[in-house]
Protein backbone atom coordinates (compact mmCIF):
# COMPACT_ATOMS: atom_id res chain seq x y z
CA UNK A 1 0.00 0.00 0.00
CA UNK A 2 1.30 3.42 -0.92
CA UNK A 3 1.68 6.04 1.79
CA UNK A 4 -0.82 8.83 1.51
CA UNK A 5 0.53 12.33 1.05
CA UNK A 6 -1.08 14.56 3.63
CA UNK A 7 -2.28 17.96 2.48
CA UNK A 8 -3.00 21.08 4.51
CA UNK A 9 -5.72 23.69 4.28
CA UNK A 10 -6.76 26.83 6.17
CA UNK A 11 -10.31 28.01 6.88
CA UNK A 12 -11.58 31.04 8.77
CA UNK A 13 -13.82 30.94 11.83
CA UNK A 14 -16.91 30.65 9.59
CA UNK A 15 -15.44 27.61 7.83
CA UNK A 16 -14.74 29.57 4.67
CA UNK A 17 -11.72 28.00 2.97
CA UNK A 18 -8.87 30.50 2.72
CA UNK A 19 -6.29 28.09 1.33
CA UNK A 20 -7.33 24.86 -0.40
CA UNK A 21 -6.07 21.31 0.24
CA UNK A 22 -3.10 21.46 -2.08
CA UNK A 23 -0.16 22.34 0.19
CA UNK A 24 2.15 19.91 1.94
CA UNK A 25 2.36 22.34 4.86
CA UNK A 26 1.00 25.70 5.97
CA UNK A 27 2.43 27.64 8.89
CA UNK A 28 2.05 31.14 10.30
CA UNK A 29 5.08 33.38 9.78
CA UNK A 30 6.83 34.51 12.96
CA UNK A 31 7.93 37.83 11.44
CA UNK A 32 4.91 39.83 12.60
CA UNK A 33 3.30 39.94 9.15
CA UNK A 34 0.49 37.41 9.91
CA UNK A 35 1.34 35.86 6.56
CA UNK A 36 1.13 32.14 5.87
CA UNK A 37 4.21 30.21 4.75
CA UNK A 38 3.21 27.64 2.13
CA UNK A 39 5.00 24.50 0.96
CA UNK A 40 4.06 22.77 -2.28
CA UNK A 41 6.09 20.41 -4.48
CA UNK A 42 9.15 21.13 -2.31
CA UNK A 43 8.90 24.86 -2.98
CA UNK A 44 7.94 27.74 -0.69
CA UNK A 45 5.48 30.58 -1.15
CA UNK A 46 3.63 33.22 0.89
CA UNK A 47 -0.05 34.02 1.35
CA UNK A 48 -1.45 36.96 3.30
CA UNK A 49 -3.75 36.58 6.32
CA UNK A 50 -6.79 36.43 3.99
CA UNK A 51 -5.36 33.58 1.95
CA UNK A 52 -4.34 35.70 -1.03
CA UNK A 53 -1.21 34.34 -2.67
CA UNK A 54 1.38 37.13 -2.73
CA UNK A 55 4.41 34.98 -3.56
CA UNK A 56 3.69 31.74 -5.45
CA UNK A 57 5.32 28.47 -4.42
CA UNK A 58 8.25 28.89 -6.77
CA UNK A 59 11.14 29.40 -4.37
CA UNK A 60 13.47 27.04 -2.57
CA UNK A 61 13.72 29.43 0.39
CA UNK A 62 11.97 32.61 1.53
CA UNK A 63 13.64 34.29 4.51
CA UNK A 64 12.52 37.36 6.45
CA UNK A 65 15.08 40.18 6.54
CA UNK A 66 14.62 41.76 9.96
CA UNK A 67 13.59 45.45 10.12
CA UNK A 68 13.31 45.78 6.32
CA UNK A 69 9.77 44.68 5.45
CA UNK A 70 11.37 42.41 2.84
CA UNK A 71 11.81 38.71 2.18
CA UNK A 72 15.00 37.33 0.74
CA UNK A 73 14.02 34.91 -2.01
CA UNK A 74 16.14 32.03 -3.29
CA UNK A 75 14.69 30.20 -6.32
CA UNK A 76 16.97 27.15 -6.45
CA UNK A 77 20.23 25.62 -5.25
CA UNK A 78 22.31 28.24 -7.04
CA UNK A 79 23.71 31.12 -5.00
CA UNK A 80 21.29 33.65 -6.49
CA UNK A 81 19.02 35.61 -4.15
CA UNK A 82 16.67 38.58 -4.52
CA UNK A 83 14.17 40.62 -2.49
CA UNK A 84 10.38 40.61 -2.33
CA UNK A 85 8.02 42.90 -0.41
CA UNK A 86 6.42 41.24 2.63
CA UNK A 87 3.01 42.87 2.11
CA UNK A 88 2.56 42.81 -1.65
CA UNK A 89 4.98 40.11 -2.81
CA UNK A 90 6.38 42.54 -5.36
CA UNK A 91 9.83 41.45 -6.53
CA UNK A 92 11.91 44.49 -5.66
CA UNK A 93 15.20 42.84 -6.62
CA UNK A 94 15.25 39.82 -8.96
CA UNK A 95 17.36 36.88 -7.75
CA UNK A 96 20.57 37.81 -9.55
CA UNK A 97 22.91 38.43 -6.61
CA UNK A 98 24.94 35.98 -4.55
CA UNK A 99 24.37 38.00 -1.39
CA UNK A 100 22.07 40.80 -0.18
CA UNK A 101 22.14 42.47 3.24
CA UNK A 102 20.53 45.66 4.58
CA UNK A 103 22.78 48.56 5.52
CA UNK A 104 22.20 51.08 8.30
CA UNK A 105 21.17 53.87 5.91
CA UNK A 106 18.37 51.87 4.25
CA UNK A 107 20.51 50.78 1.30
CA UNK A 108 21.49 47.20 0.51
CA UNK A 109 24.92 45.68 0.16
CA UNK A 110 25.00 43.19 -2.73
CA UNK A 111 27.62 40.78 -3.96
CA UNK A 112 28.34 39.08 -7.27
CA UNK A 113 31.42 37.05 -8.17
CA UNK A 114 32.88 37.89 -4.74
CA UNK A 115 32.67 41.63 -5.49
CA UNK A 116 30.48 44.09 -3.59
CA UNK A 117 28.15 46.88 -4.72
CA UNK A 118 25.26 48.94 -3.31
CA UNK A 119 21.56 49.26 -4.11
CA UNK A 120 19.91 52.39 -2.76
CA UNK A 121 16.65 52.30 -0.80
CA UNK A 122 14.75 52.34 -4.13
CA UNK A 123 16.75 49.28 -5.27
CA UNK A 124 18.71 51.16 -7.91
CA UNK A 125 22.31 49.99 -8.33
CA UNK A 126 24.31 53.10 -7.39
CA UNK A 127 27.68 51.41 -6.85
CA UNK A 128 28.50 48.55 -9.24
CA UNK A 129 29.54 45.21 -7.80
CA UNK A 130 33.24 45.63 -8.52
CA UNK A 131 34.72 46.33 -5.10
CA UNK A 132 36.51 44.03 -2.69
CA UNK A 133 34.89 45.71 0.32
CA UNK A 134 32.41 48.55 0.94
CA UNK A 135 31.52 50.13 4.28
CA UNK A 136 29.57 53.12 5.60
CA UNK A 137 31.36 55.89 7.44
CA UNK A 138 29.80 57.35 10.62
CA UNK A 139 26.86 59.55 9.68
CA UNK A 140 25.91 57.12 6.91
CA UNK A 141 26.43 59.67 4.12
CA UNK A 142 29.63 58.31 2.57
CA UNK A 143 30.95 54.92 1.55
CA UNK A 144 34.54 53.72 1.82
CA UNK A 145 35.42 51.73 -1.32
CA UNK A 146 38.19 49.14 -1.47
CA UNK A 147 39.32 47.70 -4.79
CA UNK A 148 42.09 45.21 -5.59
CA UNK A 149 43.72 46.02 -8.93
CA UNK A 150 46.10 43.88 -10.94
CA UNK A 151 49.06 45.31 -12.83
CA UNK A 152 52.28 44.10 -14.43
CA UNK A 153 55.40 44.81 -12.40
CA UNK A 154 58.88 45.60 -13.68
CA UNK A 155 59.67 41.90 -13.98
CA UNK A 156 56.66 41.44 -16.26
CA UNK A 157 54.74 39.48 -13.63
CA UNK A 158 51.15 40.14 -12.50
CA UNK A 159 50.87 41.85 -9.13
CA UNK A 160 47.93 43.07 -7.06
CA UNK A 161 47.56 46.33 -5.19
CA UNK A 162 44.90 47.68 -2.83
CA UNK A 163 43.24 50.95 -3.84
CA UNK A 164 40.73 52.99 -1.83
CA UNK A 165 38.23 55.75 -2.53
CA UNK A 166 35.06 57.40 -1.24
CA UNK A 167 31.60 57.86 -2.74
CA UNK A 168 28.65 59.83 -1.46
CA UNK A 169 25.24 58.41 -0.57
CA UNK A 170 24.18 58.53 -4.24
CA UNK A 171 27.22 56.62 -5.47
CA UNK A 172 29.07 59.67 -6.80
CA UNK A 173 32.84 59.33 -6.40
CA UNK A 174 34.12 62.16 -4.20
CA UNK A 175 37.62 60.76 -3.61
CA UNK A 176 38.97 58.75 -6.58
CA UNK A 177 39.66 55.07 -5.97
CA UNK A 178 43.39 55.76 -6.29
CA UNK A 179 44.39 56.13 -2.64
CA UNK A 180 46.85 53.80 -0.93
CA UNK A 181 44.88 53.94 2.34
CA UNK A 182 41.68 55.28 3.88
CA UNK A 183 40.83 54.66 7.52
CA UNK A 184 37.83 52.54 8.50
CA UNK A 185 37.34 54.07 11.93
CA UNK A 186 33.68 53.63 12.86
CA UNK A 187 33.99 55.79 15.98
CA UNK A 188 35.10 59.01 14.25
CA UNK A 189 33.90 61.17 11.39
CA UNK A 190 37.53 62.07 10.61
CA UNK A 191 39.24 59.51 8.37
CA UNK A 192 42.90 59.48 7.39
CA UNK A 193 43.53 59.35 3.64
CA UNK A 194 46.87 58.63 1.98
CA UNK A 195 47.10 59.54 -1.71
CA UNK A 196 50.30 59.85 -3.76
CA UNK A 197 52.29 59.61 -0.55
CA UNK A 198 50.54 62.64 0.98
CA UNK A 199 48.30 62.67 4.06
CA UNK A 200 44.76 64.05 4.10
CA UNK A 201 41.79 64.05 6.45
CA UNK A 202 38.32 63.33 5.10
CA UNK A 203 35.44 64.60 7.23
CA UNK A 204 32.52 62.21 6.81
CA UNK A 205 30.21 64.83 8.33
CA UNK A 206 30.96 67.63 5.84
CA UNK A 207 32.46 65.72 2.90
CA UNK A 208 35.59 67.91 2.96
CA UNK A 209 38.99 66.43 2.11
CA UNK A 210 41.79 68.50 3.63
CA UNK A 211 45.56 68.10 3.32
CA UNK A 212 47.50 67.83 6.58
Amino acid sequence: MRNKVLKSSIADKDANVLLPFEYSSISIATDGSNNFILRKDNKTGIADKNGKIIIPCEYLLIIHLKNTGKYKIKPDWSENVGLADMKTGHIDVPPVYQYIAPMQNGAYLVENNDKQGVLNENFKLIIPAEYYFIMLFPGHKYYRLHKVVTFTNQEGLPQTQDKYGISDINGNIVVPVECSWIDKNLSSYKQKVIKDGKNYIFDAKTGVLQKV
